[in-house]
């Protein structure tokens, strides 16, 4: 068992150390972070697996992470809002503000820029625990499925280190239609175990699996108010060269979070919209609504 134990730890240094050198070296899965997803990111295949959910380091109350981020569909980027750090977030002013005009143009403007959130929750896979930790990135219908599951009496705190439950998730092939075409995923059903079990027999282990687990507030860049602001900006008065070029949507992973969409066509915000809220972001942070 301690050999068990010296492997993972071994493991967890090998893949920090695989990480910072992907940063420096601006590589990955083939993402502009430069974060190795593959050595912090789980994901469903085809077939059944046997996961379980580990307590929460930061809320041992609650094994979830609810995290709100810009749209990557028009930053390119994964932006986390300021929002989930307590500060005021340029974006989520403006939307605000948007919505408080109440016009179509405003409105739609609002809707397209608004953050959405994301659903996370530390996982072992059964016959993986060398791996450690790795973070699964939740779908609303997953998430609505687990959340449902914790509260049936049957089955309570699935996540709890001496009487949680273990989960089988198949993984099979669905499609969802976006827009005028159809786009293949994995999509997943989960069973709970009948009986319930502990985390770890080696309480070492336990203690590993919760000490060395991601989180997801820490694994992408954390950008700064004003650096937001100037994305922003840019979005809603591109160049005509950055117009007239076309993008790379994210493929992601299921119909709610991650599934890959069709690239929007590029366009500014309505001018009306557009000349009103641009005085929002002068130089004078103090004439943007608080």
């Amino acid at each position: 068992m301690f050999s068990q134990l010296l492997k993972i730890k071994v493991m967890t240094k090998i893949d920090l150390i695989k990480s910072r050198l992907a940063k420096l070296q601006g590589k990955g899965n083939g993402n502009s972070d430069g974060v190795d997803y593959a050595t912090i990111f789980w994901k469903p295949k085809l077939g059944k697996q046997v996961v379980r959910i580990v307590p929460s380091k930061k809320n041992p109350e609650f094994p979830f992470a609810e995290v709100s981020f810009h749209e990557y569909k028009i930053f390119k980027k994964s932006v986390y809002s300021l929002e989930n750090f307590g500060e005021k977030d340029p974006i989520k002013q403006l939307v605000r503000e948007l919505y408080n005009e109440n016009t179509e143009d405003s409105k739609e403007l609002a809707k397209k820029i608004s953050p959405r959130t994301k659903y996370y929750a530390n996982v072992i896979v059964r016959g993986e625990e060398q791996l450690g930790c790795r973070l699964w990135e939740l779908n609303k219908t997953t998430y609505e499925k687990l959340l449902s599951i914790m509260a049936e009496e049957d089955f309570g705190d699935i996540a709890d280190v001496k009487e949680g439950t273990d989960l089988t998730v198949e993984g099979y092939n669905d499609t969802i239609k976006i827009g005028n075409r159809d786009v293949n995923y994995v999509a997943v059903n989960i069973t709970p175990k009948r009986n319930t079990s502990k985390l770890s027999d080696d309480p070492k282990l336990v203690e590993s699996y919760i000490e060395n687990q991601k989180d997801i507030l820490e694994i992408f860049k954390r950008y700064s108010y004003d650096e937001i602001k100037q994305i922003l900006k840019e979005y809603l008065n591109p160049s005509n060269e950055d117009s007239s070029k076309s993008s790379e949507e994210d493929v992601e992973e299921t119909p709610q979070a991650a599934v890959p969409e069709t690239a929007p066509e590029k366009k500014s915000a309505p001018k009306s919209t557009k000349d009103k809220f641009n005085s929002l972001f002068d130089d004078d942070d103090s004439s943007i609504p608080f």
